[in-house]
């Protein structure tokens, strides 16, 4: 009986530290911050940032024809699109209006 009620317990424990480790992860990604940057005509090159929340004019993310801006995770971006997609920061992007 003891064996049993130690086995339990021991789940139990595993258990709480599994959900309380999950929490705090679903915690931190909803802190995210995503930031909208500028490039160029080629298509690949960023140029920079923009401080609008999103963006705005000819550029937008229901156009289908060449990319003006792409929106990442995080502050400072790669010198191209290519590699930030290759590092996974990619969370949207816009384009340019025909």
């Amino acid at each position: 009986m003891k064996n049993l009620m130690k086995k339990n317990l021991l789940f139990v424990f595993a258990l709480f530290i599994a959900t309380s480790t999950m929490s705090f992860k679903l915690a931190e990604q909803r802190n995210v911050v995503d930031y909208w940057f500028a490039v160029d005509v080629d298509g690949d090159t960023i140029i920079g940032s923009t401080d609008a929340p999103s963006p705005v004019d000819d550029c937008n993310e229901e156009n289908s024809s060449n990319l003006c801006k792409i929106r990442l995770n995080t502050a400072s971006a790669p010198a191209t699109v290519t590699q930030a997609n290759a590092s996974n920061l990619v969370t949207g992007d816009a384009h340019r209006t025909p």
